[in-house]
């Protein structure tokens, strides 16, 4: 009887302690989430927002923007429009242009003439129209720019204005 009980009593510690290992095995596999790269690396869907947004575990992590002041150095289409801009938020603001944070530019096709932004009392060609978009900081504040390929249709995208963009 004592033998009986004996055996019993070591199944059941073995038992738990075998719970104990495969409980912390698989803990030990999941990786904690503490950025946006993480939560994109390991597949955690992601919202196409500006910033763009991963949500993992009822965290969201937000994209940090790689900000560069020599935006479009290299191409001299992208230099004028970044020119173009920074001067119409500089005096918008009435602030210097250094003071202006170029955050994004990318390519972008819009579903008309007029850049998908309605324009009062003029009519917009139905037809997709290829530039950009150019995502700036002032003043503590984001502005989205659209324009469109030669940068000679340069618009302000309002903040009620949905996505209409499809980027490359």
């Amino acid at each position: 009887m004592k033998i009986k009980i004996l055996f019993l009593l070591v199944i059941l510690i073995a038992g738990i302690l075998g719970i104990i290992i495969v409980i912390r095995g698989r803990s030990a596999g999941i990786k904690e989430v503490s950025s946006f790269e993480e939560c994109a690396r390991l597949g955690y869907p992601i919202a196409e927002s500006y910033p763009r947004q991963c949500m993992a575990d009822g965290k969201v992590f937000v994209e940090t923007a790689q900000v560069s002041k020599n935006y479009g150095a290299e191409n001299p289409i992208e230099r004028k429009i970044v020119e173009i801009i920074k001067n119409d938020i500089s005096d918008r603001l009435a602030i210097a242009e250094d003071e202006i944070l170029v955050m994004d530019i990318r390519k972008a096709e819009w579903p008309n003439s007029c850049l998908g932004i309605p324009d009062r009392g003029n009519m917009c060609a139905q037809v997709i129209t290829t530039g950009y978009e150019v995502t700036l900081q002032a003043k503590n504040k984001v502005y989205v720019y659209r324009t469109d390929e030669d940068g000679s249709i340069v618009k302000l995208q309002p903040q009620d204005v949905g996505e209409f963009r499809i980027s490359y």
